[in-house]
């Protein structure tokens, strides 16, 4: 009983500071309402234009006869802007000069190569490799080499079916976008929930500060009250505290934001629990190792940004291993992932991570807070 009470003091105490409470819940709101509106045109899909290509077919053969009618097909055409060139030089200049993202080369040999079995290959240049217009250059050329192997390989089977450069070796599918990526507004929604629960650990480390390592402390140590309910309690008020101030974000931004949150809340609020627990507890571990409340309030307000960064939580980042180190990071792939559709089978083994990472760090914070003693 007294542990309940003690944590609804804790929230109770926490709350009546209205100036830090309102600060701590509706900046997130702004940052969201900024971050979303400003930069709502990075997040929106644009139209792909043409990518501009070069091409020399050095052969007369009947098989780059078919690679010639491929790259008119309308299916290609809507992609590619094909210009042929008269030689070899004249297209490797083009690249060089920036006229063309990515020259095509077929050599003079290419058919007969391919007819007497041996190996050929259509040749594609370009200053850069890495590319997404040379990507879509290679893709193009891989589905008519894709399709040429596969008529070779009904041959053999005494097949009838034949390759047609006309049918082509790509179909056109619709894709809608429209619910499938978060715009800027879904995005910020979610990071900035985030960072409400991560910097949530000040919440635990002002309780701790003020009532294990203050003036106040020092009574309690010598007050007939058993300091594990008042530890215990104090965790819980601070986890159910942040928890109702993280779901207020998660409500308010749906309402009032139009953000798009999934139709599986129940996971959404399995993650954020969770990270209460993991930011109460971090904030408890570092305020008992510290001894001093603005040391902890300095050490987590470094922190906090710092993760939140990483995450990717202010502007999209790719810092590949390093983004594992971020809380932020993980918890919004697991929400993202929730929301459109991606793989959630790793929510459970990062949910159960974060448990025992709460608890070591409650552990490490109970015999900091012994030595006191």
């Amino acid at each position: 009983m007294n542990i309940l009470y003690i944590a609804y003091y804790t929230i109770i105490t926490n709350v009546r500071d209205y100036r830090t409470f309102v600060k701590r819940l509706f900046m997130p709101l702004l940052i969201t309402l900024i971050l979303g509106t400003a930069l709502q045109g990075v997040f929106e899909p644009t139209k792909l234009e043409k990518t501009s290509v070069v091409y020399y077919n050095a052969d007369a053969g009947d098989v780059s006869r078919n690679f010639d009618e491929f790259l008119k097909l309308e299916a290609i055409t809507t992609l590619l802007n094909v210009k042929e060139v008269k030689s070899e030089e004249e297209g490797m200049t083009s690249v060089k000069d920036g006229d063309a993202s990515a020259f095509i080369y077929l050599n003079q040999d290419y058919s007969k190569a391919i007819m007497d079995k041996k190996k050929s290959a259509i040749s594609i240049y370009s200053n850069n490799v890495k590319n997404s217009r040379v990507t879509i250059v290679q893709n193009i050329v891989d589905s008519f080499i894709i399709g040429a192997n596969t008529t070779e390989a009904l041959a053999k089977l005494d097949s009838k079916m034949n390759y047609d450069a006309k049918s082509g070796g790509i179909e056109e599918v619709p894709v809608s976008v429209g619910g499938k990526t978060p715009g800027s507004m879904d995005y910020y929604a979610v990071t900035m929930l985030m960072l409400t629960l991560m910097a949530g650990a000040l919440y635990g480390s002002d309780e701790m500060s003020q009532d294990f390592t203050g003036a106040l402390g020092r009574r309690l140590r010598s007050s007939p009250m058993r300091p594990m309910q008042h530890f215990v309690g104090k965790i819980i008020g601070c986890v159910t505290l942040l928890f109702v101030q993280a779901m207020i974000v998660y409500f308010f931004t749906k309402v009032a934001f139009d953000a798009n949150w999934g139709a599986n809340p129940g996971m959404i609020m399995l993650v954020v629990l969770t990270l209460a627990v993991l930011s109460t507890a971090l904030g408890v571990m570092i305020s008992m190792l510290s001894k001093d409340q603005a040391r902890s309030t300095s050490i987590l307000n470094m922190l906090v940004p710092i993760m939140t960064f990483i995450g990717g939580g202010y502007v999209k980042l790719d810092l590949e291993q390093l983004m594992y180190l971020s809380p932020n990071y993980l918890g919004q792939t697991i929400i993202f992932n929730n929301i459109y559709g991606g793989t959630v089978g790793s929510a459970s083994c990062f949910i159960a991570l974060w448990t025992i990472i709460a608890v070591i760090f409650i552990i490490s914070g109970w015999g900091a807070r012994r030595k006191l003693a």
